[in-house]
């Protein structure tokens, strides 16, 4: 498997020899993208004659990869979503909410201290996970392509805040359902019951614990309480509170998790893992819970892994 840097190259090579003619004067650019509460790669086609430039999630793309899907179907794809979207302004309908509310879904990140960003913007928050909202404007075999919302924008929709929350929550619901599976990794005796929390689209599952009943139906599962893995802004991976103890080595799991298999700056949720214990009725990360139970902790201990697991990644690709 191709490492992130030479996947991104070799994309960028293809790209060019499947382009239709009209799109071959274009320069094909890969760019650092920064919206609030994310930043990412992305690839794109730079043509003198259309002001803006359609851009496609790079380090989307790399997850397909790492999930068994060609170079060849990838650059396929990233070629159909840049010809399809190139000529599209922004669409009539995204000022008619009567369109929009049907549209709009929900992304969870890391809270990275960035306030003066976030006030722009309406959000929710849970320990220090960030939810945004997001409007599709188009989704091309799992490759999003949105505008995020900003309270101006709410304004001029002319809806008041809290209905804007529930027309979200109500088209993220029905648009990307709440998955909680316990079918993904293989049951054995004497192992402890390990679920996936996600949606049924494995994009941005991560959203769904921010779905009214989702805490409730883990309490089901785990009614001692559950420890929530980051797998990814696309899933969480929840098990029992009563069945692990040694939180750092949870966090070295993470980084080795992050550092291996996700695109480090897009697809990780977060640097430790989250508990939800029934005697306080609330989540906390990792380190708040040791502190409360008086559990010895290191809060460094994920910087230390992922320094090491970098530099072992570096050595497989040398």
């Amino acid at each position: 498997m191709k490492s992130y840097e030479l996947f991104k190259e070799t994309v960028k090579e293809r790209l060019k020899y499947v382009l239709p003619v009209e799109f071959r004067k274009g320069t094909i650019r890969i760019d650092h993208v920064e919206k609030v509460g994310e930043t990412y790669e992305s690839i794109g086609v730079k043509l003198e004659h259309v002001p803006t430039m359609v851009r496609v999630n790079l380090s989307d793309c790399y997850r397909k990869y790492q999930q068994g899907e060609t170079i060849a179907s990838i650059v396929e794809m990233i070629k159909d979503v840049i010809v399809e979207n190139t000529h599209m302004q922004v669409p009539d309908w995204l000022t008619n909410y009567d369109i929009v509310k049907d549209k709009l879904f929900m992304r969870v990140r890391h809270h990275k201290n960035d306030d003066c960003t976030l006030q722009n913007y309406p959000h929710q928050r849970m320990c220090d996970l960030i939810l945004t909202y997001q409007i599709e404007i188009s989704n091309h075999n799992g490759q999003l392509n949105s505008a995020v919302v900003t309270n101006e924008m709410i304004k001029k929709f002319g809806v008041s805040l809290e209905q804007f929350e529930k027309d979200a929550m109500d088209s993220c619901k029905k648009n990307y359902p709440a998955r909680i599976r316990d079918d993904y990794f293989p049951s054995e005796e004497n192992h402890s019951k390990v679920v996936m929390v996600t949606n049924d689209q494995f994009l941005n599952g991560a959203a769904v614990l921010f779905y009214p009943e989702t805490i409730s139906e883990l309490l089901e599962i785990f009614p001692e309480g559950f420890i929530l893995i980051p797998a990814s802004i696309h899933e969480l991976i929840a098990y029992s509170l009563s069945s692990r103890k040694d939180y750092e080595e949870i966090d070295k799991t993470i980084a080795r998790c992050n550092t291996k298999y996700c695109d480090n700056e897009t697809s990780v949720l977060s640097t430790h893992a989250y508990v939800y214990d029934p005697e306080v009725n609330r989540l906390e990360t990792s380190e708040e819970y040791c502190r409360r139970k008086d559990i010895s902790y290191d809060p460094k201990t994920y910087e230390r892994e992922k320094i090491k697991c970098e530099n072992e990644v570096d050595e497989e690709e040398w």
